[in-house]
């Protein structure tokens, strides 16, 4: 505020923070009253003044004039772009190359970066602020979509560097220690682990909510939990004759016991 009024904005902020803390809700004004203040008001005329010119210039609302500089968004080195230029900017950042998007880290980075520009990502707050919530909501969906990818490339990593590691503790083992090793492992994994039947997947089944028509999470093979054949896309009509269910079993459904 302008210092000059010789503290009559300070005295009449202070008034105003007075009856905002009021315990009395009939004391404090409302949102709408608050933005009628004096001094509110003088902030949105000082916007009003601060109009810029859109760097990027692909709209007819920058073309014909100045723009408020609330209606855009200003990066690091005074590129200043405005809301029209900055939604279609926005969705070409979302559609790019996925090799810079994930340089970028899915960001939306100014107009002009990083030819005339090495200003730091616009701020997902700013973005969320100027953009309609439609498009804000394709860039954040974007985003996360490409950091959950990123993610997983990372655990994958992770696993990779962990089978590399027991490969090589299985080499340097002895040739009996291997064969038993293999052995309880095949156990576990092939014989007690639920596993889909085709040999291209052979995704580990976990969730057994008590139907032994069972749907691979990973391939679309439907297989039965009694006998573990595979059924193609629909095992319902196996399970309900299938030779390896014990007497008296439901039609479709077993207890956890029968199916461990």
């Amino acid at each position: 505020f302008d210092q000059g009024s010789g503290g009559g904005n300070a005295e009449a902020m202070e008034r105003l923070i007075l009856r905002l803390l009021s315990i009395d809700c009939v004391q404090r004004p409302s949102a709408a009253h608050v933005l009628e203040n004096a001094l509110f008001v003088a902030v949105r005329d000082v916007s009003k003044e601060s109009a810029r010119h859109c760097c990027v210039m692909a709209s007819e609302r920058c073309l014909q004039s100045k723009v408020p500089f609330d209606q855009g968004i200003e990066c690091q080195c005074g590129h200043f772009t405005c809301r029209w230029c900055l939604v279609s900017h926005t969705r070409q950042s979302v559609t790019d190359d996925l090799r810079l998007r994930e340089i970028r880290e899915g960001k939306v980075m100014c107009p002009f970066y990083p030819t005339s520009c090495s200003s730091a990502a616009l701020s997902d707050v700013a973005l969320a602020f100027i953009l309609p919530v439609p498009v804000f909501n394709f860039y954040l969906q974007a985003r996360m979509e490409l950091l959950e990818s990123q993610k997983r490339l990372e655990i994958e990593g992770e696993m990779q560097a962990k089978i590399t590691e027991e490969v090589e503790r299985l080499l340097a083992m002895e040739q009996q220690q291997r064969q038993i090793m293999l052995a309880r492992r095949h156990i576990e994994e092939e014989i007690l682990q639920t596993r889909c039947p085709r040999q291209g997947c052979r995704q580990a089944f976990f969730d057994f909510d008590g139907c032994f028509a069972v749907k691979c999470c990973r391939c679309p093979c439907a297989f039965c939990a009694w006998c573990g054949a595979d059924c193609g896309n629909d095992s319902h009509a196996h399970v309900a004759i299938c030779p390896d269910k014990p007497p008296g079993a439901d039609e479709l459904f077993g207890t956890a016991e029968q199916y461990l």
